[in-house]
């Protein structure tokens, strides 16, 4: 789910189309006011749909993070304990990335070399060291093989800095999320402007509290399975953050809690979905493709 309305936001949010944009990267409270516009004076369903998928669609994003801290924390946590390789781990984690990416890469590279827009290429093969956002707009203006492909960056820094996040208390972990949230919280783009929200949204920085409450989420032990019946306050969780998704958009300390929100509305609604044998059986399966759809989608684009 997550990654399919990552999918359709990148197509329907292109400036084309005309839809509402999005607070994903930045924080433009006047973004919000043209989306409530948009939804008042829409004159068809599918205007109204387009609008809420280039507004929010971005949100699936949080649950790839949150995913990162959980599958590290409960894929590596034990082996930490005993011998473990760091320069084996980060060579794995570099390679995965790197293999997965590639054939898209390829594309644009040749397509690049096509049009004779070398400097482009350049910046694309800088791009495989997935350090390159920490960078961006300090040194020079970097580019991606494709604009989603920034979350590969993003993916590796995770990767590191999980390296030192490995050994601490929960206690520290709480610190160090909390630490994280209130600093970025100190940057609002009324006062600061939109660069360094921005820089912080394309780096670790922004992302630390929900990489956090992942490494924190598997280390609770929980016997609930998704085939467990679905109950009225499941219900009513989902819908309270499919309403607050939107209303927290109006103020930008509210909306640094977005991808919280985000990861409460994916789980409460999987839960949902997944109780319903066709959908769950479909569902499943691009589940399993997920990374190749994000990974491809570019080049259709």
């Amino acid at each position: 789910m997550a990654i399919m309305s990552i999918m359709l936001h990148n197509f329907i949010h292109l400036d084309k189309f005309g839809f509402a944009r999005e607070n994903e990267m930045e924080y433009h409270l006047s973004r919000t006011q043209v989306f409530f516009d948009h939804i008042i004076n829409a004159n068809s369903i599918l205007s109204v749909m387009g609008d809420i998928i280039s507004f929010v669609g971005w949100f699936g994003v949080p649950v790839f993070v949150f995913f990162s801290g959980y599958g590290l924390a409960t894929k590596y946590g034990d082996k930490f304990a005993s011998n473990f390789d760091k320069k084996d781990y980060l060579k794995h984690s570099y390679l995965k990335l790197l293999l997965l990416i590639l054939p898209a890469a390829i594309f644009f590279i040749l397509f690049r070399a096509a049009i004779g827009d070398w400097q482009r290429i350049v910046e694309i093969l800088f791009s495989f060291t997935f350090l390159n956002s920490l960078f961006s707009g300090i040194i020079i203006k970097l580019h991606y093989a494709a604009p989603p492909f920034w979350y590969f960056s993003l993916t590796f820094q995770l990767y590191i800095i999980w390296l030192l996040l490995r050994n601490l208390s929960n206690r520290r972990l709480v610190i160090v999320g909390g630490a994280f949230l209130l600093f970025q919280m100190i940057f609002n783009p009324e006062y600061f402007g939109q660069k360094p929200i921005s820089y912080m949204h394309y780096n670790f920085i922004a992302w630390m509290p929900l990489f956090v409450a992942g490494i924190l989420t598997s280390k609770v032990k929980n016997d609930e399975t998704l085939e467990s019946n679905i109950n009225v306050y499941s219900v009513l969780t989902m819908i309270v953050s499919i309403v607050a998704i939107f209303i927290i958009n109006y103020n930008f300390y509210s909306w640094t809690l977005m991808p919280f929100v985000s990861v409460l509305f994916f789980y409460t609604l999987g839960r949902l979905l997944y109780s319903i044998k066709s959908i769950r059986k479909v569902g499943v399966w691009i589940g399993s493709i997920s990374s190749y759809i994000f990974v491809a989608h570019p080049i259709a684009q």
